[in-house]
């Protein structure tokens, strides 16, 4: 027999909220009349002793129940970490997806490594005005390979994330790509070149990965990589009188330590709540050869600035 009852659920934001708990209360056998994230109130149906049933598949989520949220006690960060690491590492189900991500990555860089090496060899190396930037041919396979990987990320958990994770990921995405791709572009052509093409990859991919959330999501998105954009390209520019060839390594370094802590918060705060669904490989590797042969096209045939390397 079916019987009913009105939660007060903690920490429901917006629609994605309502969905995963949806989600949620459906998977434990119960049925959800009405939920609203204003009000923090839902209506449930559920069979007969199934309520706690329905409690716990909630709080599982990240929500809480009643006035006070429950809340099992949290392992140190550090903890959390490493047990991260050994299931990445030791092969288990759980993480498939970000092991899978990292092998097309993997790849990518193989394969964009090797064309650029064969393009070097017959056509560029004779070229004296493209031995300076060389290394930002790296660079730039590099960046694409870890902006695509981190979207690949996203996409597979975008349906669980809530509002706030979500937005938080647009931000770092679209923030991180405007930035690598602002500072390449900002040594090889300038100021000018370096900040629209870094703002338009930045907002792009911010747009992107914030649809989650809504409009909010891809505004914050969009923003972020305005800004990422427009600081990568002036940072470099400031840097070409000062050991930029030192700089730029430990720039794309932190980037990239940026976008790695990003797939483990991903993993903790929405990997484990449902299914993954990841874009094939050869999807992977042609997104990130276009960005990348859009970004060597700039390098060599876009406006150059009075100020490069």
């Amino acid at each position: 027999m079916a019987e009913n009852e009105k939660i007060y659920i903690s920490g429901m934001e917006c629609a994605s909220c309502e969905r995963l708990i949806t989600k949620a209360v459906e998977s434990a056998g119960g049925h959800v009349q009405s939920i609203d994230a204003k009000t923090g109130i839902a209506h449930i149906d559920y069979p007969d002793g199934a309520l706690d049933k329905v409690k716990e598949a909630v709080i599982a989520t990240g929500y809480g129940i009643g006035e006070k949220r429950e809340q099992a006690a949290a392992e140190p960060f550090e903890q959390e970490f490493r047990i991260f690491l050994h299931k990445l590492f030791s092969g288990e189900r759980e993480l498939w997806a970000e092991r899978k991500i990292m092998v097309m990555s993997l790849l990518s860089l193989l394969l964009l490594a090797s064309l650029g090496f064969f393009f070097y060899l017959f056509m560029w190396h004779s070229v004296a005005s493209f031995q300076p930037k060389i290394p930002f041919l790296f660079y730039s396979g590099l960046s694409a390979v870890a902006i695509v990987a981190s979207l690949a990320h996203y996409r597979a958990h975008r349906s669980e994330f809530t509002c706030m994770e979500g937005m938080m990921v647009g931000m770092t995405i679209g923030m991180m790509a405007g930035f690598l791709f602002g500072a390449i572009i900002g040594a090889t052509n300038g100021m000018f070149m370096g900040a629209v093409f870094g703002m338009a990859i930045g907002m792009l991919t911010g747009a992107y990965a914030g649809k989650c959330c809504g409009i909010m999501g891809v505004m914050e998105g969009m923003m972020a990589g305005l800004m990422g954009g427009l600081m990568g390209a002036m940072t470099i520019v400031m840097m070409l009188s000062d050991n930029l060839q030192i700089f730029m390594p430990i720039l794309i370094a932190s980037c990239l330590a940026i976008l790695a802590g990003l797939t483990y918060m991903i993993y903790n705060s929405a990997g484990k709540r449902g299914e993954r669904s990841l874009m094939p490989f050869s999807q992977f590797f042609i997104i990130s050869l276009a960005l990348s042969v859009i970004t060597v096209a700039i390098m060599l045939f876009g406006p150059r600035g009075p100020i490069t390397i």
